[in-house]
């Protein structure tokens, strides 16, 4: 509520002594008062309550002290000592305290007008800072409180029994209650009464007939406890959750996931084609040809929450398993199959969804051991290879590039244009909830595949890692990237090389692969939506302030102290190891410094154990690394299309300098261009 004093006439709240002597401090304080506070002097104020800020701050005893501060239309000295509430007519601030300002400006100005009581108006009998004062404080009350206030006042001099009673006229029948009004002690008339209490006349009569009828007891409404005239029945919400339940049935996936407020039902996930939205307007078209009540799209949503918590719409981007997908449209077209047939297609989409809950919970058990183990052990980064022996659990991805310059706020042009790509690789470690962001320039990577994604995971294990003899790796079923020779012969390498005693890759089922990396890689894109980046070193940036607690750690190749080399892995190991047969099918891989060569491969969790012996006669030496592999660089017919064509996007000079620089060498003309050196085009439909 709002509350007025003499402090709060101005803007800035002085503390000043009244004793103060200071001669150029109160000039100071005059040319202070001229500059900013001369103009919220009322100018529809009488001349008696026109004051300035030098006034309301200095004691009246020292009024005669000052000669040429008051204006010709100042108060007097009595008048100071008289009133401290200062007037002054709003100029800014918010309208509750501009209209409670000019009521109380008001009241003093013209009082309540009333002469039948007092020899003078109420308001001027009764001292006006006390009746100012005790307004505040009912401002300031709750309404319940102010009503048993204003109740309690009322009922004191109220008089209500059945006969009149008067010294100069006969008794008669009492028509209505007899009220005097009091303020501390001193009859008042009703408006004085009323401007007191904070409330109108009417507001003022609705509690004396409460008074009459329900005692000293704050008002209730009428309709507290009542449902409203329009509210939904049982039958009504029992409609809307059928409706949404059939349409589930008939468009819904379910997936092996839960939500967390219904974690005893398994979530059915609908498919983006139709927005909530349009789906109320399904129900709505349905209901008008059943007869049912029609509801708007809020309270749709609304019982939607509360009834079906479990039903959920698909987003765009969400990944969806193939095989779920192609059991949920056969579960949709159920009606030309045989129940032989339907029983059939149930029972391998739950064989299929039991498996991939299998390869959800074993990712779950290895991230929670590793977990405990980060709490219980005194762990550090850059630890010397196995070294302690304990079991920790790693998993890696890729992230979906991004272009720089980048900014909040694009402009429309570069949207048909291919700026400069950043590769972006996260390895995390589970235990301690920390990722590594792999930050690399397209002219740094050599190629994104198997031995780019070794040189990465290296270079983790090297600087990043906890010194486990024990590793456990999760990573998704990219052929090119994770499962494939080359990162199982890498694996084997550490093993033989005496890096690790054992490690083991795992792969969960395809479609259902969402795990740690994706995690982090969500809060980053969160950040860099509204991020502005124009080099490498701002987009690392951007990673380090996404997460506040230091959960996201940027990695750049060019770094000082932790320098990326991209090896040659696939020709060395070669030299090495044999090819695993059929390695698309298996999802599990054991290596074991105990077993030289072998790879111990599993189909699935539950699955039998296949052991193949993957090493020649020749076997690798501890200590020697491949050949590292040169950056390739941007040909020259890239390096002319992001000077020309990207270069103007920038909004920093030594930033569009050191990433889109004039090349050395001239155009080459007739010469093919490459799919990101050209621009990229919309489609158009005719």
């Amino acid at each position: 509520m709002s509350q007025f004093t003499s402090s709060q006439a101005s803007i800035i709240p002085y503390m000043l002594d009244s004793s103060q002597n200071d001669p150029e401090f109160i000039n100071e304080l005059k040319e202070v008062d001229q500059l900013y506070f001369q103009e919220n002097v009322s100018s529809h104020s009488p001349p008696i309550v026109e004051r300035s800020l030098l006034a309301t701050l200095i004691n009246s005893d020292e009024c005669d002290s000052f000669d040429g501060v008051f204006d010709n239309n100042e108060i007097v000295d009595d008048e100071c000592q008289t009133n401290s509430f200062v007037e002054c007519m709003p100029t800014h601030g918010r309208n509750e305290d501009n209209e409670e300002l000019e009521i109380i400006n008001r009241m003093r100005q013209d009082s309540c007008q009333c002469m039948s009581i007092n020899p003078k108006p109420c308001s001027m009998v009764v001292d006006f800072d006390s009746l100012f004062s005790y307004r505040n404080s009912c401002l300031e009350m709750s309404r319940s409180e102010r009503e048993l206030v204003i109740k309690s006042s009322l009922f004191a001099h109220r008089v209500n029994t059945s006969q009149t009673s008067t010294n100069r006229k006969k008794e008669k029948i009492r028509k209505k209650p007899s009220q005097t009004y009091f303020f501390m002690g001193q009859k008042i008339c009703k408006k004085t009464f009323v401007f007191a209490h904070a409330i109108s006349c009417s507001t003022l009569q609705k509690i004396a007939i409460s008074l009459d009828k329900d005692g000293i007891l704050p008002r209730v409404h009428g309709n507290t406890g009542k449902l409203p005239a329009n509210a939904l029945c049982f039958e009504d919400r029992q409609n809307v959750k059928d409706f949404i339940h059939e349409y589930a049935t008939e468009n819904a996936l379910p997936l092996p996931g839960r939500l967390p407020n219904c974690p005893d039902r398994t979530m059915l996930l609908l498919p983006s084609d139709k927005s909530i939205a349009q789906v109320h307007d399904l129900y709505n078209q349905s209901a008008k040809l059943s007869h049912y009540r029609q509801i708007s799209l809020k309270t749709f949503r609304s019982l939607w929450n509360d009834l079906c918590p479990q039903i959920a719409l698909a987003k765009p981007m969400t990944d969806l398993c193939m095989t779920c997908q192609t059991f949920g449209s056969k579960l949709s077209q159920t009606g030309q199959f045989t129940d032989e047939q339907k029983n059939e297609i149930v029972i391998s989409y739950k064989s299929h969804l039991d498996l991939a809950h299998k390869q959800r919970e074993q990712y779950r058990e290895m991230t929670a051991s590793s977990k405990q183990i980060f709490l219980n052990e005194n762990l550090h980064e850059g630890a010397e290879p196995c070294s302690r022996d304990i079991c920790y659990h790693y998993s890696w991805d890729f992230a979906q590039n991004v272009h720089y310059p980048h900014h909040a706020q694009q402009v429309g042009p570069i949207y048909f244009c291919s700026p400069r790509k950043c590769h972006v690789f996260g390895m995390c470690a589970e235990g301690s909830g920390k990722q590594v962001f792999y930050l690399i320039d397209e002219a740094e990577l050599p190629e994104k595949g198997a031995e780019s994604v070794v040189s990465l995971a290296h270079h983790h294990f090297q600087h990043f890692g906890v010194g486990e003899k024990h590793a456990e790796i999760h990573f998704d079923n990219a052929v090119g990237q994770n499962k494939n020779h080359t990162v199982i012969w890498y694996a084997m390498w550490r093993t033989l090389t005496g890096l690790h005693e054992t490690m083991s890759l795992n792969c969960m089922i395809t479609g259902h692969t969402k795990f740690a990396p994706d995690y982090h890689f969500g809060i980053w894109k969160l950040k860099w939506r509204s991020s502005n980046a124009e080099t490498m070193e701002e987009i690392a940036g951007s990673v380090t302030a996404s997460s506040k607690s230091g959960h996201n750690v940027p990695q750049l190749v060019q770094d000082d102290n932790k320098p990326v080399v991209f090896f040659a892995w696939k020709t060395y190991l070669e030299q090495f190891f044999k090819l695993l047969k059929n390695i698309t099918k298996y999802h599990h891989f054991t290596m074991d410094r105990s077993k030289p060569g072998i790879v111990t491969c599993k189909e699935n969790m539950d699955s039998e154990e296949m052991c193949f012996n993957i090493l020649k006669p020749l076997s690798p030496a501890a200590g020697e690394l491949p050949p590292t592999k040169p950056a390739p660089g941007l040909d020259l017919r890239r390096q002319w299309y992001l000077y020309d064509s990207i270069s103007p996007f920038f909004r920093a000079y030594n930033a569009r300098d050191t990433v889109c620089p004039k090349p050395s060498k001239p155009k080459v003309k007739n010469q093919g261009m490459d799919s990101d050196s050209l621009p990229r085009k919309r489609k158009h439909s005719l």
